[in-house]
């Protein structure tokens, strides 16, 4: 009755929506089971040619607050259907990379640099923005529970510290290799760790010989000897690619649902730990 009132009280629970898996990771860190958390991507799906249906845009629109990376194509797509007021950028304040994502050469040699890489939340250190954005957003629609989410804040965040201590020290010895991977996903990790990313291919575009043998010609110069592809992409021609650079191929997930155990496994990798 005190809902249909309209009034929140402390035994409802919060409807978000969130854009990607790794968002709820950080939704249910701070809001524990005082929300329920809907996932817009489904498991498997490539967040770059996904298109939400009508029934996940309905599920969304039941939602008190959505939280997008604000660089997805889809999520557009949702804002356009369900209007802004009630979505959240949890990128906002973040560095953006720009030339990462979608760069390329024309044949003057002269780079453009488009659009920001939106592959945001694979860096520890944009976590804690990350977090900071989720965690106003959640107290601004449930303000009600703002204590008790002001507490779980504040452990997110001392996880977060630690994990990144945790990685710097893992990484160490790796600051100004190379990260190599078959599409630019890295970019902000490498930034964190003092790494530099490789990528082959761009955007899963063919791409010219010329430009294939440059990066190819790059990627054998890189240190590591481990080639990184996503789970949502074909690794077999990152199996032909490895065979070239004398790399071995090492399937990623950056849309785990497990935010924390997939940066720790990519460091786990890059520091020879597996």
């Amino acid at each position: 009755m005190a809902a249909c009132a309209g009034g929140k009280t402390e035994s409802d629970r919060l409807t978000v929506t969130v854009s990607i898996p790794p968002q709820a990771w950080f939704v249910e860190a701070i809001a524990g089971d005082s929300a329920d958390v809907n996932v817009l991507l489904p498991s498997g799906a490539n967040p770059e040619s996904f298109e939400p249906g009508m029934s996940a845009i309905k599920e969304a629109s039941r939602s008190e607050i959505i939280f997008v990376s604000g660089g997805l194509g889809f999520e557009t797509s949702v804002a356009e259907k369900l209007g802004g007021g009630r979505m959240a950028d949890v990128s906002e304040g973040i560095d953006l990379l720009y030339g990462t994502h979608d760069h390329h050469c024309d044949g003057d040699g002269h780079h453009h640099h488009g659009e920001a890489d939106p592959h945001t939340w694979t860096s520890v250190k944009n976590g804690r923005i990350i977090a900071t954005n989720i965690y106003n957003g959640l107290k601004a629609a449930d303000p009600a529970r703002e204590a008790y989410y002001t507490a779980r804040y504040g452990a997110l965040m001392a996880r977060i510290d630690s994990l990144d201590e945790a990685i710097a020290a893992r990484l160490a010895d790796c600051r100004g290799d190379a990260i190599l991977v078959m599409h630019p996903s890295l970019g902000y990790f490498a930034r964190d760790y003092g790494m530099r990313q490789v990528s082959i291919g761009s955007e899963g575009k063919d791409m010219s010989v010329q430009g294939l043998k440059r990066q190819l010609d790059e990627a054998r110069s890189a240190a590591g000897g481990v080639l990184f592809v996503q789970a949502e992409f074909d690794s077999r021609q990152a199996e032909t690619v490895a065979g070239q650079v004398d790399a071995r191929v090492e399937v990623i997930n950056l849309l785990n649902p497990d935010w924390e155990g997939e940066l720790t496994h990519i460091a786990d990798v890059l520091s020879g730990e597996k």
